[in-house]
């Protein structure tokens, strides 16, 4: 886990409660870090100040008083944010937003096709493999 989302954890929960000024914050670190002042070389960011990221930068900070515009916002850098961790945080995300089918009608129509239909929330998580529910009867799910 690292600190970025940490923060952007923080923000979205933020957001949910209302506290947008403290969402907007964490979010606009997290931006902040990201975007280094424009740097282009590692030299250029070594050579900024320690604490840049948390002096506000028109630049780069994002403001709104919208709740679900500042959700969006966040569920966005993390997109970005984490693109290359292994984890699966987009795919994570998109389903505790409830949002897959929305980001797979943004696929690229190149893209090998999906099995199933996305919009249906029961095709989202894997089977519990049978010799774990061998091993532990505590993982059986009663079928309606």
């Amino acid at each position: 886990m690292r600190y970025s989302e940490v923060l952007l954890m923080y923000a979205e929960a933020c957001a949910n409660t209302s506290e947008l000024t403290e969402a907007l914050d964490k979010l606009n670190m997290v931006k902040r870090r990201a975007f280094a002042k424009g740097a282009q070389t590692q030299e250029e960011v070594a050579a900024l100040d320690a604490n840049f990221w948390l002096v506000p930068d028109s630049a780069v900070d994002f403001n709104s008083t919208d709740t679900n515009i500042i959700i969006d916002e966040i569920v966005e850098e993390r997109k970005y944010e984490f693109l290359g961790e292994i984890g699966g945080n987009r795919w994570l995300d998109l389903i505790r937003l409830e949002r897959v089918a929305q980001a797979n009608a943004n696929r690229d129509p190149r893209d090998v096709p999906i099995i199933g239909d996305p919009s249906d929330s029961k095709l989202w998580f894997t089977p519990i493999p049978f010799n774990e529910t061998v091993l532990n009867p505590n993982l059986l799910i009663p079928v309606d």
